[in-house]
């Protein structure tokens, strides 16, 4: 069998066992977490959508600055998941013991390698999809 699918089965079953241990947590700490991650997206679509509703005021300068307020957001997004990735992969890689453990196994170096790499890109990037859904969202309903 392919040691990467076999490293993928392995992340899959100690997420969905994390997500059972999550009934154990106290209620209270669930309801914060949510409620204040909710907050903070409906803070942001609020924040982009008043932000585009401004821009509606000037109607002939609105295309010019969207095109480089995009530019400057996802270039920003961009260098911050570069910075964010290579933190990640170098204490994924260098800095963990399940690195180490996994190395150690008869499992190719390369699909080690791979798997800690798409892990590592996973767990930056859940943060732009978070950002970038309430700016999308904002600029698609203040443009019909």
């Amino acid at each position: 069998m392919n040691d990467l699918w076999l490293l993928t089965k392995l992340r899959c079953q100690l997420v969905s066992q994390r997500l059972r241990e999550i009934r154990n947590e106290p209620r209270l700490k669930i309801v914060v977490v949510v409620v204040l991650g909710l907050s903070l997206w409906v803070g942001l679509f609020l924040g982009f959508y008043g932000g585009f509703r401004f821009l509606d005021d000037f109607p002939g300068l609105r295309a010019l600055l969207l095109e480089y307020l995009f530019a400057i957001f996802f270039f920003t997004l961009f260098v911050m998941l570069i910075f964010s990735n290579s933190i990640i992969i170098f204490s994924g890689l260098y800095r963990s013991r399940e690195a180490g453990f996994l190395l150690s196994q008869p499992l190719s170096h390369e699909h080690v390698f791979v798997y800690k790499l798409v892990e590592a890109l996973l767990f930056s990037s859940w943060a732009v999809v978070f950002v970038g859904v309430p700016l999308m969202l904002a600029y698609g309903i203040t443009t019909g």
